[in-house]
């Protein structure tokens, strides 16, 4: 018996060391996070984000996520930056139009048109792509039709930022 062990052993450790045992995974892309500024709690304390198809003009909605107060909100002087997690997937990304509803003020925020490259890397065959430790850079979006570009998300995750 410990010979077929040892014979077993000795086989899985010749094959994985003799292939590459890799595969190609395409990256994820990161999340977008809202960023409030002059805001205050109140004003924030609820808001609503809508998913849309793209290019639809906001007519063909696909989810709806009601975002309340919580401990992913961080406040700095008078910018609230908000971590979403929205239903296993996290914030605003690219492939969707965005609106963020803020009912306190009856403001509408539109988000549009997310640019970033797509980018793929190798991973051990038997791992989850997710753990692959990739993600694909967001270069800009339209903020309101406006262009707006976003920093080196290397070092910190994209926001877009919404002034009251």
């Amino acid at each position: 018996m410990t010979i077929r062990i040892l014979i077993a052993v000795l086989f899985f450790t010749l094959v994985f060391n003799g292939c590459k045992c890799t595969k190609e995974y395409e990256c994820g892309d990161p999340p977008i996070y809202p960023a409030f500024i002059g805001f205050s709690a109140a004003d924030i304390d609820t808001f609503v984000v809508r998913k849309y198809q793209p290019n639809t003009n906001y007519q063909s909605l696909v989810d709806t996520f009601v975002i309340k107060y919580s401990e992913y909100y961080r406040t700095s002087n008078d910018t609230t930056k908000v971590i979403l997690y929205l239903k296993g997937d996290q914030g605003i990304k690219p492939g969707f139009d965005w609106q963020v509803f803020i009912p306190a003020l009856q403001k509408t925020v539109f988000v549009s048109d997310i640019r970033g490259n797509k980018k793929t890397t190798e991973c051990g065959a038997l791992a989850a792509p997710i753990n692959c430790g990739c993600a694909n850079d967001l270069f800009s979006a339209k903020l309101d039709n406006q262009t707006i570009t976003f920093a080196d998300t290397d070092r910190q995750p994209p926001f877009i930022y919404i002034k009251r």
